[in-house]
């Protein structure tokens, strides 16, 4: 386990509708991620990404770093930007201080505001030009939809020109809330051609997530290999962090060990592995079967 996902709180100073997280606000105890952390070193962490909701709105976020910082791991944070300057003391720890991701979902100031919130296109903007101005790795991540498909091309030119180290499409996942607004495979396939395509015209490094689109295979996806797992404020662990709301629950680390949370997770795995060959052998592949969306009907169906 090279990495460990923190959604530290589910308190958040933005409301966009496709969000995945269950929007009961939680804040993760203190005492317990300190317990998480040394078990996570234990099995060989180096890295702890803080995720929420909006990291710093736990009232123990700094305190939660320097804990990071006491064990030698690395830490990274995700962020709306939109209160960008809250995170400006996690500076003093900059040796440890991996990346900073900001959420950008349009090259456009209008349609990221109307997505977002009024003013937070101009705040992300800020936001990477200060922290690469403080020698921090940024990174941005953009959820495709049906209306900021058509701008893959320019977002790569924006993010070329900010200095962004790199950017990460990500896709909408149906949460029954904006559901309209989600891509169809073919649709996804067009976006992840394109995206190939610009790669090699644009000097950046571009990653395309699995909610966008992992694989047509059996083992389709990393997190099978109990890698992208995430840890919920409750202190549960999902089996990946891109399993909206509270679903996918494979262990309690309140009473269960690392260890035994594998197991479960591998046991999770192989029962996955016999539906998606299923799929396969009867030629019925449903609509999501090759990204994150067969993951979260899935675990709704179990």
């Amino acid at each position: 386990m090279e990495y460990l996902t923190v959604i530290i709180t589910n308190k958040c100073n933005l409301n966009c509708s496709y969000c995945l997280r269950d929007m009961n606000l939680k804040d993760l105890d203190l005492d317990l991620f300190e317990k998480i952390l040394k078990q996570a070193s234990e099995e060989g962490c180096k890295t702890i990404f803080f995720s929420g909701g909006e990291c710093f709105l736990h009232s123990d976020f700094f305190k939660m770093v320097e804990l990071v910082v006491k064990y030698g791991l690395r830490f990274g944070i995700m962020s709306n930007g939109f209160d960008y300057m809250k995170y400006e003391p996690v500076l003093k720890y900059k040796d440890n201080f991996e990346r900073i991701t900001f959420s950008l979902d349009s090259a456009s100031s209008e349609k990221h505001d109307r997505f977002r919130g009024v003013g937070s296109f101009d705040k992300v903007m800020d936001a990477i030009e200060f922290f690469k101005s403080k020698g921090i790795r940024v990174h941005t991540q953009i959820c495709l939809r049906k209306d900021n498909k058509d701008e893959i091309e320019n977002y790569f030119k924006l993010n070329k020109e900010l200095g962004v180290d790199m950017i990460s499409f990500m896709s909408v996942i149906p949460t029954g809330k904006a559901d309209e607004v989600c891509l169809s495979d073919v649709e996804k396939m067009e976006c992840v051609n394109e995206i190939g395509k610009l790669r090699g015209v644009y000097d950046i490094r571009a990653n395309v997530l699995s909610s966008l689109f992992a694989s047509e295979g059996v083992e389709f996806c990393s997190a099978l290999n109990l890698c992208d797992m995430a840890v919920n404020p409750n202190g549960e662990i999902k089996f990946c962090c891109d399993v909206m709301g509270d679903g996918g629950i494979i262990g309690d680390l309140k009473e269960d060990s690392f260890s035994e949370v594998f197991e479960n997770g591998k046991k999770i795995k192989g029962d996955m592995l016999k539906k998606r060959l299923g799929c396969i052998l009867s030629e019925k592949r449903p609509e999501g079967f090759s990204s994150c969306v067969f993951c979260n009907k899935y675990f709704e169906e179990r």
